[in-house]
């Protein structure tokens, strides 16, 4: 049996689409294996399925000696590093990792699951590159980023999608009904919604300002932050629209339960985003998995869409 020291920079109670996968990862990979989690101080503390949580203060170059010490100790035979993590806070340290675990522990077989490639900025892509070029073996989770990886790497890639974060819950309309009379919606108009965090890589944008010109309403199933000079944008561009008359609202972070009985009984989910929709998209997956149909944007290759199909569980657009 394997002993894998997991490395992940953000775990509960951080919000970090990474960190939900690798919580939700570890307690399936406990089935068959030992499983160690390192992650930063202050997170992880009630994860479930870790044998042992391991934490380290932060992600720069001088922790590199005290996480290889850490792995060194826990006798882990097998590093598996999800990357990117917000907990990591764009730190070198992790990105030299497989360097440095290269040149000093040869043997030691390196994991890098990557989350994102294709649509990620210049600046991005060397971080993302610098950190799986010394890995024995990349993991990504749609077509589009292997390909849009360097040929050098491509004979270490495997694609496994992800699965969702979240579970699905029974229908219940009383509770959707109940939401909506909260929010000052009507329960019986269509609703579209959108669900996951707030970035410009969403497009959040663009669904806001449809808003003013579609016969729908339109809930936000995320959470603004006036800290965030982006999404201040997004606030003022909401308020504008609802002084055009648009029916909009900004639900915050919900329970998991009431975000599936809300998915449940709305029209459609959209994500109006630039680049096109793949199965990297967690947030599409629990739609899906709810029963509602993704509005997104196509791909030039129908197969870098998969698993999303136009006019089967999407619709996808050539212009968002």
């Amino acid at each position: 049996m394997n002993k894998v020291m997991m490395i992940n920079g953000s775990a509960s109670p951080i919000k970090c689409g990474v960190g939900y996968y690798g919580e939700m990862l570890v307690p399936e990979l406990s089935k068959y294996n030992t499983v160690n989690l390192l992650t930063t101080e202050g997170l992880g503390k009630d994860g479930e399925g870790a044998s042992e949580t391991y934490h380290i203060a932060n992600w720069k170059i001088r922790q590199i000696p005290k996480i290889t010490s850490i792995i060194k100790n826990s006798k882990s035979n097998v590093v598996h590093i999800q990357y990117p993590a917000k907990g990591y806070k764009r730190e070198l340290g992790i990105n030299l990792l497989p360097l440095w675990l290269r040149v000093f522990n040869r043997k030691l077989p390196i994991l890098v699951t990557l989350h994102e490639y294709h649509e990620s900025a210049g600046l991005g892509k060397i971080r993302n590159l610098l950190t799986v070029f010394f890995a024995h073996k990349i993991i990504v989770s749609n077509k589009l980023d292997m390909d849009s990886l360097p040929k050098i790497l491509r004979k270490k890639i495997a694609v496994i999608t992800i699965g969702s974060t979240m579970k699905s819950y029974p229908r219940n309309r009383k509770a959707y009904e109940s939401f909506m009379s909260t929010a000052g919606l009507s329960a019986s108009k269509p609703t579209l919604a959108y669900f996951g965090f707030i970035n410009p890589n969403k497009g959040l944008e663009t669904l806001i300002n449809a808003s003013r010109d579609i016969n729908a309403q339109i809930l936000v199933l995320a959470a603004l932050n006036n800290d965030n000079p982006y999404h201040r944008k997004v606030s003022d561009l909401v308020n504008d629209a609802k002084n055009s008359g648009a029916k909009l609202y900004i639900a915050g972070f919900l329970d998991n339960e009431l975000v599936s009985q809300i998915m449940q009984e709305c029209l459609f989910f959209v994500l109006s985003q630039p680049l096109p929709l793949t199965a990297k998209s967690s947030t599409a997956i629990v739609a899906t998995q709810n029963g509602l149909p993704v509005v997104s944007k196509s791909s030039v290759d129908a197969q870098y869409n998969y698993p999303y199909i136009n006019n089967k569980n999407a619709i996808l657009l050539d212009n968002m």
